[in-house]
């Protein structure tokens, strides 16, 4: 076992705030699409019930539906990004002979900012966004699918 998880004290201070960034994006996503889509009713003027519970969609429900999550994941990824970066660099390994540069997640977020900007937070979320956003959309658009066959059949 590492040194640095000898105690159980330093392993939930090490794992903790892991668990607790990585649970919230997806808190954040599903609240930010469900704001949006009772924001698409209200702007329709329609009540969310029964625009949920129409028993056609047009082909705008959706591209709106669509839309609106991918906006929920791309605010929430942003939100949420530098934990995937400290996270990653927390897993590096130390160079040989070397002591572990970060020794837990808030001061490994601090020292990133410190030497290398906060901008450094951000790095590579892009790409990360080019994966996760469309995929999300499509779930979201499934789930969408599957509540609204679920209720007519």
């Amino acid at each position: 076992m590492p040194a640095s998880f000898s105690t159980p004290f330093r392993l939930c201070q090490l794992t903790l705030p892991n668990h607790i960034t990585g649970i919230s994006e997806g808190t954040i996503q599903w609240l930010i699409y469900e704001e949006l889509k009772k924001l698409q009713a209200q702007r329709r003027d329609l009540p969310p019930a029964s625009a949920a519970g129409a028993s056609t969609k047009s082909l705008t429900d959706w591209v709106e539906y669509f839309a609106c999550a991918a906006v929920a994941k791309l605010t929430a990824a942003t939100l949420t990004y530098p934990h995937e970066v400290i996270r990653t660099r927390l897993r590096e390994p130390p160079a040989p002979g070397a002591a572990h540069k970060y020794t837990g997640f808030w001061q490994a977020g601090k020292l990133i900012a410190k030497e290398e900007g906060a901008r450094a937070l951000y790095g590579g979320m892009g790409v990360h966004l080019l994966r996760v956003v469309p995929n999300s959309a499509i779930m979201f658009l499934c789930y969408e699918g599957v509540v609204h066959l679920a209720q007519h059949q």
